[in-house]
């Protein structure tokens, strides 16, 4: 991962998996989880967002909102709508609401940004799913948390496989059908990073919000080519199967 987060944590595509779930959790895991802590030693993902912040509050003066995305998003929770950011606090807040959303905050696991009751950081979601146990308050004074409520069963999820680095050609040849379906997808995703593109680099707010418009349309067009491709079998007899590779290619 860059900026030294995690030095010792390789990440992967795959399918849903104990092992992706494992993968996940440390991505979002806090310096000091409220449950389940493991000791670690190495640089948080809050960390790298720390030193993000530091940068910015270095070079505050460049802060200036020009050429940034406006959107409502309130439907996923309490600060998510997109908003330019104009000043340095606008910055620090932003960053503090992406903290608190996947790592919670140092003395609960909710995240303070819900889009449903209840709702719990990213960490430990992540977590209650790979151990098959919910997250539940054991002690109120001092304020303590467990994996130790009821079971949680893991979802259903077609059985991807972990896309080979430098994707599936790289392990092997494809005949024309995965190659096609493979191609649907990776145009798609294309389609959908030029549509970004486009609207960070418009001076033009309405043309921008178009744009961003079409960005999110063709990210719900992947579903249905990258589905096929989920649904398509590995040759090896393993049961897995085939799965997006977001790889861009030129239009």
């Amino acid at each position: 991962m860059p900026g030294g987060v995690r030095p010792e944590l390789s990440v992967f595509l795959s399918g849903l998996t104990k092992e992706s779930l494992d993968l996940y959790a440390r991505i979002e895991e806090p310096d000091a989880p409220v449950a389940d802590a493991e000791g670690a030693t190495h640089t948080s993902i809050g960390a790298f967002y720390t030193a993000v912040l530091a940068v910015f509050r270095q070079h505050e003066g460049l802060i200036t909102g020009a050429r940034q995305l406006k959107r409502r998003m309130a439907h996923h929770g309490t600060g998510n709508s997109m908003e330019p950011l104009t000043s340095l606090a606008a910055v620090e807040k932003a960053i503090g609401i992406i903290k608190e959303q996947g790592e919670g905050t140092s003395g609960s696991p909710s995240n303070p940004h819900p889009g449903e009751d209840g709702e719990l950081a990213h960490y430990y979601v992540f977590r209650e799913l790979f151990l098959g146990r919910k997250l539940i308050k054991t002690s109120e004074a001092p304020e303590t948390w467990a994996f130790a409520g009821e079971d949680i069963p893991m979802p259903a999820a077609l059985p991807m496989a972990t896309v080979p680095l430098g994707g599936w050609e790289a392990a092997g040849p494809l005949d024309a059908d995965t190659r096609r379906r493979l191609g649907d997808v990776n145009r798609a995703y294309s389609q959908m990073l030029r549509f970004l593109e486009s609207a960070w680099q418009t001076d033009f707010p309405a043309e921008a919000d178009d744009l961003l418009t079409e960005a999110v349309g063709q990210m719900f067009e992947l579903e249905g080519p990258a589905r096929m491709l989920m649904e398509r079998q590995l040759p090896d007899g393993s049961g897995r199967t085939y799965g997006p590779e977001f790889r861009y290619i030129d239009a």
